[in-house]
Parts: structure tokens; C-alpha cells; sequence
């Protein structure tokens, strides 16, 4: 008799899957952290970014129970990332209160509603959404004359101040929409932000007479994304192609936070709402967090907060940022009619705000 053959053991193939994917995962986050926005590729990759990043916690969770050490450490990196994604994180402290973003403050609380409510969507709704909120200040994007004049009629009781930013084209083939703020306090006035791109859409600083203290607060919706019309370019609206989008959302978040340092420096609470058609792997948190602004939703917020898109959602690019406050709590809303979710934040302003003017 001879002797019984050996055979080869064929590898699990579970191993290798979970090393190429983290390996693929990890150089995106690697190119997300250089590169940024330069491409259009990469601003995709920035702005579903929890999609496929977070399927790194159970592929690390599963290496580490099987023993597979490769894989594991493939992906440590993403799994991290993922988690980030997930959790709160603390906020950083920032030179202007000395306490940061969640440090003790003692000044005006406000509920702030931001809500992109989506240009020709049913007014009515908004409405009823806006009341259920409860808010002290609504940050609205994509407003038509018809539903800022149906929002003033209705909410003048519990709404009474507001202001209108002029009006603009966010693409050939849609209808001009404006940003707004409604305020349960006085407006003291506006004035535009200044140095803004060509193709940006207007943004104007509203001064708000909070008890006695004055608020400053921006409406704010950054460039639209394209990225089709790089392919396409005769479809794209002012702000131009996937990768020119980009860049002026970059551009536009750095003109925004050199427009309210002065204020913010003083230790006056300022508040940025909108839609920044941009996540945290993208380039215009990252410039307004470099600025000193906290994403409210970072330090308090629990899940992936999608708010673009219907159900689960695409992206959360629909954030409240502040200056100068500590933040209580912050939720994503029901988002109704809307292509958005509004996103509800309450902060308190910390010590050193300034008087009304």
C-alpha cells in the first residue's frame, strides 16, 4: 500500500475579502485626508463615506474573534473612522471662550431649526414641521417668494422676526430660491458676506437681539453638487461640473468663517446653519472646524444622522455649527415633504457674548 496523499488546504477566502477591502478603505481615507475635494471622485467618495466605511466595525470585530490578524489590522484604521461616524466626539476647546465647545456657559439658549425645505415642496407642511420643532430660530434653504410669504402669514405668532437673502439660481432647470432666517427675537439687522465666488449663492450675517445679547446667525447653502455634469457640461447650474463644485464649497466655507471671525474672536455666540452639500470627509467642515466651529451633531448626536435623500438617506450635509455655546442636544427630524431632513440643535452660549447693539 502506498501512502495516503496530502492535500492541499485551500486559505479561507473570508481573510482575504476583509484584507482588500480594508486596504482599499484605508488608501480612501488616506486620499480623503490629503487630497480632499481636488476631484470629483474623491468628493464622492468624501460624501458616502458612511457607506462604505462603516461595514469596517463588524469585518474587524469578525478578524479579532477568528484570529485573522491581517485582517484585523487592515482594517483597525476604517473601523475607527466608522465608529467616529457613530458616537459623539468631544468637542475641541477654542481660544475665543477658553472652554470649548461644550465647555459651562450661562448665556441665551436657543433652539435652532436648520431645514434645506426643498424649492416647490408643499408650504403647508413646512409649516406644521416647523411648529412641531418648537424652534427660537429656523436657518431655512431653497425658500421661493410663495413659501416665504406663506411662512411669514403662518408663523408670525410664534415666528415674528425674519429676513430673506436675495434670491438665485441654483441650476438652469430649477426655480430661484433664497435662504432664510425667522426669529422668535428681534432682528437687528443684516449684511451680506462679502468676497463670496461669483457662482456662489448670496449669504447674509442676521444680527438677532437675544435677551439683551446680540446672536449672530447665517443661513447658509454652499454649492451644489454636479458631478455628472462633468461628463455633461451644458447641464450644470452656476457653480459648474463635480470637481469645480468642489473646490468653491472650500472656497465658499473659508470666505464664511473669515466673515464672522471678528464677532466670533469677541466671544459673541454666531450659529451656521444649512446645507453645506458636504460631510466631515469633506473640505468645507474641515475649514469651518480649522475655524473653530463646532458641528453640533459631533458632539451630541447619535447614528449616522443621514439627511439627504429618502429613507435611510445618502449623506448628512445638513448640520448646525456653532461659535462660542455648548450644545445641550441635537436630533434629526421627520423630513416631510422635503428632499432634507431638518436637523434641531439647542445651544448655550458661553461666557463672554456681548450686548445687544
Amino acid at each position: 500500500m502506498g501512502r495516503p496523499r496530502r492535500t492541499a488546504s485551500v486559505p479561507s477566502p473570508g481573510p482575504v475579502v476583509i484584507q482588500l477591502y480594508g486596504a482599499v478603505a484605508t488608501a480612501a481615507l488616506a486620499g480623503l485626508a490629503v487630497l480632499g475635494d481636488r476631484q470629483a471622485l474623491l468628493y464622492v467618495l468624501g460624501l458616502t463615506a458612511f457607506w462604505w466605511v462603516v461595514w469596517a466595525l463588524p469585518a474587524f470585530v469578525l478578524s479579532l474573534a477568528l484570529r485573522w490578524s491581517r485582517a484585523a489590522a487592515a482594517t483597525l484604521l476604517p473601523a475607527l473612522v466608522a465608529l467616529t461616524t457613530l458616537v459623539p466626539l468631544p468637542a475641541p476647546a477654542t481660544a475665543a471662550d477658553g472652554t470649548g465647545g461644550d465647555g459651562a456657559g450661562s448665556g441665551p439658549r436657543l433652539r435652532v431649526l436648520t431645514w434645506n425645505v426643498t424649492a416647490g415642496t408643499d408650504a403647508a407642511g413646512t409649516v406644521r414641521e416647523i411648529r412641531a420643532a418648537r424652534p427660537d430660530v429656523v436657518l431655512l434653504q431653497e425658500v421661493t417668494a410663495s413659501t416665504a410669504e406663506s411662512l411669514r402669514r403662518d408663523l408670525g405668532t410664534e415666528l415674528p422676526w425674519s429676513h430673506v437673502a436675495p434670491p438665485a439660481w441654483a441650476a438652469r432647470w430649477s426655480t430661484p430660491s433664497s435662504t432664510a432666517v425667522l426669529s422668535r427675537y428681534p432682528v437687528l439687522g443684516a449684511e451680506p458676506v462679502t468676497g463670496l465666488p461669483a457662482a456662489s449663492r448670496p449669504m447674509d450675517l442676521v444680527h438677532l437681539d437675544v435677551d439683551g445679547t446680540t446672536v449672530d446667525v447665517v443661513s447658509l447653502h454652499l454649492a451644489s453638487p454636479c458631478v455628472a455634469c462633468d461628463l455633461h457640461p451644458s447641464d450644470a447650474g452656476p457653480a459648474g461640473g463635480g470637481s469645480r463644485a468642489a473646490r468653491l464649497r472650500g472656497t465658499e466655507a473659508r470666505v464664511l468663517a473669515d466673515a464672522v471671525a471678528a464677532p466670533a474672536d469677541r466671544g459673541r455666540l454666531v450659529v451656521l446653519g444649512g446645507d453645506l452639500n458636504a460631510t466631515s470627509f469633506n473640505d468645507p467642515l474641515r475649514a469651518l472646524a480649522t475655524a473653530g466651529f463646532t458641528d453640533t451633531f459631533r458632539t451630541r448626536g447619535w447614528g449616522p444622522g443621514l439627511t439627504r435623500g429618502a429613507g435611510p438617506g445618502i449623506a448628512r450635509i445638513d448640520a448646525v455649527l456653532t461659535r462660542n455655546a455648548r450644545t445641550e442636544q441635537t436630533s434629526v427630524r421627520p423630513r416631510g415633504a422635503s428632499e432634507h431632513a431638518p436637523v434641531l440643535s439647542v445651544v448655550v452660549a458661553t461666557s463672554g457674548t456681548g450686548p445687544a447693539r
